[in-house]
């Protein structure tokens, strides 16, 4: 056996175990927070709150999952939705630390921001999507730009040449160009044309007709 792919393949599997362990932590310690800051200040907090405040604590912890994705594929709602989801989750754990374990707040700190960064890059490694994206990643990315290229939401399309060449083609063959029939070929060194013929020059070359005294004769112009 491979000892390394051994051993990755266990990691893999614990990664996937500890990122869902951490996951259901946070999202307990984050409805927590939310119930100290509701149930303080309104007498009528009932069941309902309850469900509001677990089910915020999903939602909350699919957006983070949906912000660890391709930096490509998401647009600038799901980046500033990723973001707010994890100050809000953040924020609520904080909250729950200190409420349910009486920590510091130092403790409280560190232990809300990794509680809230460890689980999705830990259960996308051990499903093999770790270089998909992650909070980290994307979060650089916003601030500082994608190498240079422009968001999804304002990219450049190239415009569409408007004076398209024409797909018409004829249907049938074109018919052939046929020779006319006054191409003059040489015959014997000499041009077969009528124009260049000796016998038929001989035959229309106008003569010159004798004329005598006192007769009439019509004005040859080509004389």
């Amino acid at each position: 056996m491979n000892q390394k792919s051994d051993m990755t393949r266990i990691l893999k599997r614990v990664a996937l175990f500890t990122g869902f362990a951490t996951l259901a932590i946070s999202i307990y310690f984050s409805y927590d927070g939310f119930d100290q800051s509701v149930s303080g200040s309104n007498a009528g907090y009932t069941i309902l709150a309850i469900v509001i405040g677990l089910t915020l604590a999903v939602v909350v912890s699919v957006v983070q999952f949906i912000f660890g994705t391709s930096y490509a594929e998401l647009n600038w709602t799901l980046r500033f939705a990723g973001l707010a989801a994890y100050v809000y989750s953040i924020y609520t754990n904080y909250l729950g630390i200190k409420h349910i374990l009486g920590a510091d707040d130092f403790m409280a700190i560190s232990s809300a921001l990794f509680m809230d960064v460890y689980p999705e890059p830990a259960i996308a490694w051990a499903l093999g999507e770790a270089l998909t994206g992650d909070f980290l990643g994307n979060l650089s990315k916003i601030a500082l730009g994608d190498n240079g290229k422009p968001p999804q939401s304002f990219s450049y399309k190239k415009p569409v040449n408007q004076h398209r060449q024409s797909q018409y083609r004829p249907q049938h063959p074109p018919y052939p160009v046929q020779e006319s029939t006054m191409q003059s070929r040489p015959v014997n060194g000499k041009l077969a044309s009528p124009l260049f013929n000796e016998k038929y020059t001989e035959r229309f070359k106008p003569q010159k007709q004798e004329r005598k005294q006192g007769e009439f004769y019509p004005i040859n112009f080509h004389e």
